[in-house]
Order: structure tokens, then C-alpha cells, then sequence
């Protein structure tokens, strides 16, 4: 029996692992520290340049891991912390926390069979014009913004060395994401996304099971707390509380 600890450990190391993938694959830079790793990706929106711990940080840290960010990131503020521990980095107001996802895992090995959605199929994203569609639908989805900035969009060089996307496609047209990253025997399911108008009809769901049928190993995904019943309903367990930090 694997323990939460041992959980919560290798969700930061895969996702450290997909930081690196990310900032390398787009030209960035990777900051490896004591106790996680700094990754820029150079992109506009903060949440993808990531500073992930590995570890607890000792209180006396997050203010090493501070200065370290603001010199790494010259100065921007355009970085994330994406912490699986649940620790105080608001110590001495170095950092405040901006959101909280719960971690769920999913362990059986059981393909997941939903019931069809009509004139609905999946395709996986393999070119640059692909990847310009994943992107917009998980910004209007999410109703976060980062275009008309210069590389304000992932394109294909982020495929492969474990990334796989795909499109959720009915009638011809692309309406929903979804994607994994591999590594080390943990599969982190991400960026599960429905245009606003389809939602509601069992896409979100289809492409979830897609996604994990794809996979292979540990599924492990961070959920909204609406769509934690849905990840619920394919097999996923509540396994801990990841948190997102920004520096004040």
C-alpha cells in the first residue's frame, strides 16, 4: 500500500519533471535548488513559469526560495509556486497563497468505459496549428488570458518526452483538451478543458477517461472542486491539497 507521504512526494517530483520538460522544450531555463526547481518558460502567464518544492521547506527557506525567484525570474512576477505540501510560504508575508486544488489519484488499471457522446471523437494534437487549438480552448474554457504577447501560445515543440495532447472534436469542430505527462510510473492528467457551451454534456468526461486510458502507471490530477464528483465517478480519491503561491 502506497502511503499519502509517498503519494505527495512523487506528485512534486513528476511535476518538477514536466517544469524542466516544459521550460526546456520552449527555450526557457531551469534553476535546480536545494529544495525544488525553478522553471522558466518565458511565457506571459504566470502560472506556466513554475517553482516547484521537492520537499517541506524549512521556514528559514521560503525566503531564500524568495530572493532566488526574483533573481531567476529578473525581477518579474510572472511565476508560480505549485506546491503538493501543505505549508505556511506566507511566513513573514514573503508569499500569499492565490488558489487550492485538491490532488486526486487514481490506481486501478481498469479501462474506463463511458457512453458515447453523438458526432463527438478525439484527435491527438501532432502540429503546430493543433497545438494553437488546444490553446485557445483551454483560454476561453478557463476565461484566462495570455494572447497577443509574443509566444503567448505553447506550440508543438512541448510534444513528446512524455506530453501528449488532445482535441475533443464534434462535428468537425475542436471543443475540448485534455492531456498527460508520463513519467517514472505517475501520470499526471492535465489541462482537461470544455468550451463554455459544450459543457454540461458528458464531453468532459469522455476526454477525462481518454486521457487516462492513454496512460499508464499512477494517475494523478489536480481538479476544481466542481469537477472533483466527476473525477470521483472515474475512480479518483482525494489525496491531498495542492496550493498556489505568488510573492506579495
Amino acid at each position: 500500500m502506497v502511503s499519502t507521504a509517498e503519494l505527495l512526494d512523487a506528485k512534486a517530483q513528476a511535476l518538477g519533471r514536466y517544469g524542466r520538460h516544459i521550460a526546456t522544450a520552449m527555450g526557457g531555463e531551469i534553476c535546480e535548488w536545494a529544495g525544488g526547481v525553478l522553471c522558466n518558460t518565458r511565457h506571459p502567464f504566470a502560472y506556466r513559469n513554475m517553482v516547484v518544492p521537492l520537499r517541506k521547506l524549512a521556514p528559514q527557506e521560503c525566503a531564500e526560495l524568495r530572493q532566488l525567484a526574483v533573481d531567476f525570474f529578473a525581477g518579474l512576477n510572472r511565476w508560480v509556486i505549485h506546491s503538493a505540501y501543505p505549508q505556511p510560504l506566507h511566513v513573514d508575508g514573503l508569499f500569499r497563497r492565490i488558489e487550492t486544488t485538491p490532488i486526486m489519484w487514481r490506481a486501478a488499471d481498469k479501462h474506463l468505459t463511458l457512453s458515447p457522446v453523438p458526432a463527438f471523437s478525439v484527435k491527438e494534437v501532432e502540429s503546430n496549428a493543433e497545438m494553437a487549438t488546444f490553446e485557445r480552448i483551454r483560454e476561453v474554457a478557463h476565461g484566462r488570458t495570455w494572447t497577443g504577447t509574443a509566444g503567448g501560445y505553447f506550440d508543438a515543440r512541448v510534444l513528446g518526452g512524455g506530453l501528449r495532447c488532445w482535441l475533443g472534436v464534434r462535428d468537425g469542430v475542436a471543443v475540448s483538451t485534455g492531456s498527460v505527462f508520463e513519467s517514472d510510473g505517475i501520470a499526471l492528467i492535465k489541462n482537461i478543458a470544455t468550451l463554455p457551451d459544450c459543457q454540461g454534456q458528458g464531453i468532459g468526461g469522455l476526454m477525462s477517461a481518454h486521457v487516462v486510458n492513454q496512460s499508464s502507471g499512477i494517475a494523478m490530477l489536480d481538479s476544481t472542486l466542481n469537477a472533483q464528483h466527476l473525477y470521483a465517478k472515474l475512480g479518483f480519491e482525494v489525496m491531498g491539497t495542492m496550493e498556489f503561491w505568488k510573492r506579495t
